[in-house]
């Protein structure tokens, strides 16, 4: 992890992400860049943690449990399983 040197993120701010996710049993699931509008945009509970405190030009490594993930009721057609754990890499790449 690196910490960064912007701001940190709060509640209602617009951030750039670039990420990464994969299944623990390496499965990637998703890749890039999007902008989300912190803990107002519709992600899941652990994604939001896992960005909570973190600065512009930081990176983190997250792994989110499957109560803070999608549980027992993954994406309809995902290769995502019930009960996944899922691992995020995630750069904050702008806070506007």
């Amino acid at each position: 992890d690196s910490i960064g040197t912007g701001p940190v993120i709060a509640a209602g701010d617009s951030v750039s992400l670039n990420h990464t996710g994969w299944l623990t049993s390496g499965l990637q699931l998703s890749t890039g860049v999007f902008a989300i509008e912190y803990l107002t945009t519709n992600l899941i509970q652990g994604f939001d943690f896992g960005l909570e405190g973190m600065a512009e030009g930081g990176t983190r490594f997250f792994i989110v449990p499957p109560e803070l993930g999608y549980g027992a009721n993954p994406p309809f057609g995902s290769p995502i399983p019930q009960g996944a754990i899922l691992i995020f890499e995630v750069d904050l790449l702008d806070v506007y």
